[in-house]
C-alpha cells in the first residue's frame, strides 16, 4: 500500500480514500487526521491506532504556493 500525497491546493478533499486493511472508504476529513508544522497526515480512522495505515498526507503550501494562489 502506498500512502498518496498531495499538495495544498490539490484536490484532496473530494477524494475517496481507502484502507487497505478493513476497506474503510471516506474522504480526507472523515478520517484521523493529524496536524503538523509542515503537513497534515490522515490514517484509518476505523483500525487500531497502533496499525493504522497512513492514507494521505498533504505539505503545507510555501510562502511562492500561496502567492501563486492568492489570485485563484
Amino acid at each position: 500500500m502506498t500512502t498518496k500525497h498531495f499538495n495544498y491546493f490539490d484536490d484532496y478533499q473530494s477524494l475517496i480514500l481507502e484502507c487497505p486493511k478493513c476497506n474503510w472508504r471516506g474522504r480526507f476529513d472523515e478520517g484521523s487526521v493529524e496536524h503538523y508544522s509542515d503537513l497534515m497526515d490522515c490514517t484509518c480512522p476505523e483500525c487500531d491506532v497502533f496499525v493504522s495505515p497512513m492514507l494521505a498526507v498533504v505539505l503545507f503550501p510555501t510562502l511562492e504556493e500561496l502567492r501563486a494562489n492568492a489570485c485563484n
